[in-house]
């Protein structure tokens, strides 16, 4: 079961593949307020430690973006009723047409292309952009060579070795200003810095940096920043991509404290590091400072005896994951749709009148064999009202296929989708009755109604 919003814009405004990415684009930004909802309520209230907080802002992230997907590939519950395949047109049946429905329902169908072409445009800017980021970054690490420094190497092999890790190999270049990871499993310094701190202070910043490669943040923050520049129309993304990295470093703190038991070792680190903070486009790799804000937070918060072990809930995580895996199940069946619908024909007054304002004329026969005397007292009722409208037609100076009047005339506009309807129908039932004597069938004749 899927539970679909339908939006209605009426019949004439817009071209279905761009109203079909709007309805995608809604979906995944309501999609991606709930999960949001769901990463702030249990941060603020589970006694979650760094690390499953940065997986709660990853699915956070990530998660509209999957469960959009199944939104759009699972079948809607009217589809399973009147068929699959029905058109959004004969979802939504509107009373009447406000000012602004009948603005949408005049407006060109360029007019919806060219917001879908917008959208995508920008969205392609901020991934051009993105990538040229990343070439920038390679231009100035691209002359790094290889660390030759015995005593960097010895420590760096010593804490690797408590590492499910393959061999890392470590960078030095003049092109950045701090140490950060780069894919795949390297580590890149700058060439004068390091080599100044004592052992502690090297062992603190070596482990940080092995925890970003454990965690495999040299393939989510790129990941993370191409989200970002690609998913420019939801305000919350960049929110949620700081609190996904702010929580990344934190893990990695605590990661880097496991390894070496010394936390004020690396509160000195950092503070040595942030003489030089980073610098240029490295946003979307792990750096180990790069924001002064920042900074201070993860030095106090080291500085503070044990408090970088946190007093966790050992059974958050997993109720974290059920609570996660059941939201992913109900939010999959919310989906948006934008499709095009009928403006109601309706009238109050006698069948002769051209002041049409509450009837449908339309209405499918039960299915089965066709009753021939109610189709044929039908046909001639469709014929009378054919003739009249018609004349009401005529009368207006309108021609029935090609109004001269100005589209916006709500009462020539009901006038002629009224005389469509009623054609539909005699040739609905027409097909109907056909098919009836195809089949040897004998029955009653049927009432003489014009062909359209």
């Amino acid at each position: 079961m899927v539970l679909r919003l339908l939006v209605g814009v009426l019949e004439g405004g817009g071209s279905t593949p761009a109203l079909f990415w709007f309805g995608l684009l809604i979906t995944c930004s309501i999609h991606a307020i709930l999960w949001t909802g769901v990463a702030m309520v249990m941060v603020r209230r589970a006694a979650l430690s760094s690390a499953a907080q940065h997986a709660l802002w990853k699915v956070a992230l990530f998660g509209p973006v999957v469960t959009t997907a199944l939104a759009a590939g699972a079948p809607s519950l009217f589809e399973r009723t009147v068929g699959i395949g029905a058109p959004a047109s004969s979802l939504v049946e509107p009373v009447s047409r406000s000012p602004v429905l009948s603005a949408l329902a005049d407006a060109p169908s360029v007019l919806w292309s060219l917001l879908a072409t917008c959208c995508v445009g920008i969205a392609a800017l901020r991934v051009v952009r993105f990538f040229g980021a990343m070439v920038l970054l390679w231009l100035r690490v691209r002359a790094r060579r290889s660390v030759t420094d015995g005593r960097l190497l010895t420590r760096l092999r010593c804490l690797q070795s408590r590492l499910a890790l393959p061999p890392v190999r470590l960078t030095e270049s003049g092109g950045v200003s701090g140490p950060l990871v780069l894919w795949p499993f390297e580590i890149c310094i700058p060439e004068t810095g390091i080599g100044a701190l004592t052992d502690t202070e090297v062992d603190a910043v070596l482990a940080h940096e092995l925890a970003h490669l454990e965690r495999r943040d040299d393939l989510w923050f790129p990941l993370a920043g191409l989200a970002q520049a690609i998913l420019w129309t939801q305000p919350m993304t960049g929110w949620v991509v700081a609190r996904f990295r702010e929580t990344s470093e934190l893990a990695c703190d605590d990661r880097a404290v496991e390894m070496t038991g010394d936390a004020l070792g690396l509160a000195k680190a950092l503070t040595r590091v942030a003489g030089r903070l980073i610098r240029g486009p490295t946003a979307a790799v792990p750096t180990m400072a790069r924001s002064t804000s920042t900074l201070v937070m993860r030095v106090e918060r080291l500085a503070r005896a044990g408090s970088w072990e946190s007093d966790t809930n050992p059974r958050a995580p997993r109720r974290l994951l059920a609570l996660l895996t059941s939201f992913g199940v109900v939010s999959a069946v919310l989906s948006v749709q934008i499709g095009r619908t009928r403006a109601s024909l309706a009238t109050t007054a006698p069948v002769d009148t051209p002041h049409l304002t509450a009837e449908r004329v339309a209405s499918p026969m039960q299915p089965g064999p066709p009753d021939t005397g109610a189709a044929g007292r039908r046909m001639g009722t469709l014929a009378q009202r054919e003739r009249t409208l018609a004349a009401q037609l005529s009368a207006f100076g309108v021609s029935e296929q090609a109004p001269s009047r100005d589209d916006a005339d709500v009462e020539v506009l009901q006038l002629t989708q009224e005389l469509r309807h009623v054609r539909a129908e005699e040739l609905w039932i027409e097909q109907q009755l056909a098919a009836h004597d195809a089949a040897g069938d004998t029955g009653p004749m049927r009432s003489n109604g014009p062909t359209p």
